[in-house]
This record gives C-alpha cells, structure tokens and sequence, in this order.
C-alpha cells in the first residue's frame, strides 16, 4: 500500500536521480517524479530538476515535505531509463508498496544490460567503423579498435569514475592519443590521426548536446544552458587532452 511522507519522497528522488544519472531528459525526470508521488493521491507536487540538483516538494492538505538531492555523476544507460520508467508506471497503476519498489529500483542501479564480453566486441566495432569512415585502412581499423577497448576500460575504472567530467575527457583523449602515437611509431604504415579520431568519437558529448537542445525546446533553460556548457568543457577537454598526448608521446617517440 502507498503511503504519503518522506518514505514515498525519497524513492521518487532516488528514482529521479538514476534516471538523471543514466544521462535522460530534465522533463522526463519531473514527469517520472510527478508520477509517483501523484500516485499517492497528493494535492500538489512540485518538483525542479537540473542536471546537478533535483528539487521536490509535496502537499496533502496540511502536511509539507521537502527533499533535495545532489546528482554528481552523469552518463548514458538507455536500458536503466527503460526499466525505470516501467517501474514508475508499475507503481502509479497497481497496489505494490513502496519497500518493494525501492528494491526493485536497487536492482536496476546495478543491472547490467549487456555481459562485458558484448560490450567489449561493441566498442571495438565502434571504433573501427569511424575509422573507416574517416577513410582509414583495415589496419587503421583494426588499431582503433583496440585503442578503443583499452579506453573503454579505463574509463570505466574507479580512479577515473572518481573524477569529474572534464577530467574523464581529458585523461582518456591523452591515452588515445598517446596509444596512437605508440602503434604507429611500430607499424609507420598506420594513420595515426584516424586512430586518434575514431578512438577518441566515443567520447564526444552527444548526449549532451541532445539533451541540451531538447532540454530548451521543452522550456527548461537553465538545464538547456548547463548541458550545453558541459559538453563544451568536454569537448575543451577532449582538444586539449589529444594535443597533451600527442606532445608527450611525440618527445619520446
């Protein structure tokens, strides 16, 4: 059974911060949160989400609850959105409590879609095929790939999930690009600038370029603004970490 106060506010603002953190859209979030708490029969929800905070009041006639919730890390999980947003729609459509629901949302923060294996064969295809769409050789391919392995797993490591976003950017561009400068310093045969290109695309800032865009046309501008200068910090960070990489590989290569 539902039950209105602070235990039905917080597993909407844990929701909400997951979906935030699997990289979805500041409405959709306020439309998942306004769905589960709504779901309580409240009188007035109001909630305010940006990509670093979120924000949330509810109402049933006298009683006022308020909670905030700070969001640090932000990335990309179209498979979490999915199955949080099929969790909210379970809970505002049927009778299941909110205990249960909280541990299906714990559940699905550490679901992993896809074995690592898979994952591994996906970014090794993602990095070859920009390398032959930047008109590089199969070899070329065939190095992209593994350079884009070997930054998959770096930065998915704790040291690197510690930091900040530009600093991700910064640190992985400066491995492409010095793992770049490594092969073809090997084998001269290979492009090293493709390599460095197609290795260095799975860190671009598409998601948040998107959702900046759309963020905006839905009225939300100061999300819309703050995506937009993250992804134009990341892209800073992604030049200036190339150009790191290759300077300091290039001294002693």
């Amino acid at each position: 059974m539902k039950v209105f106060g602070e235990e039905l506010l917080r597993f909407a603002l844990d929701a909400g911060q997951l979906m935030m953190e699997s990289g979805a859209e500041t409405y959709r979030v306020e439309e998942l949160i306004d769905r589960i708490c709504l779901s309580g029969g409240l009188d007035r929800v109001d909630s305010f989400v940006t990509p670093t905070g979120i924000f949330v009041s509810i109402q049933k006639g006298k009683e006022i609850f308020s909670l905030t919730r700070r969001v640090r890390q932000r990335g990309l999980d179209l498979h979490r959105i999915e199955e949080i947003n099929a969790l909210s729609r379970e809970f505002a459509s049927s009778a299941i409590s909110v205990p249960y629901a909280s541990e299906k949302l714990k559940a699905i923060s550490v679901l992993e879609p896809f074995p690592r294996s898979l994952r591994y064969i996906n970014i090794a295809l993602f990095g070859a095929t920009f390398a032959l769409l930047f008109g590089g050789k199969p070899v070329d391919a065939l190095s992209a790939a593994l350079l884009s392995v070997i930054l998959y797993v770096f930065g998915r490591s704790n040291w690197l999930q510690s930091t900040n976003y530009f600093f991700r950017a910064l640190f992985g561009a400066g491995l492409a690009a010095i793992g770049a400068q490594l092969l073809s310093f090997i084998l001269p045969m290979l492009n090293r600038d493709t390599i460095v290109i197609a290795t260095i695309m799975q860190l671009v800032p598409g998601v948040a370029i998107t959702n900046s865009i759309r963020d905006s046309i839905s009225g939300d501008l100061l999300s819309g603004l703050a995506r937009a200068s993250e992804a134009v910090f990341v892209a800073v960070a992604i030049a200036l970490g190339a150009g790191i990489g290759l300077f300091v590989a290039g001294g002693f290569l």
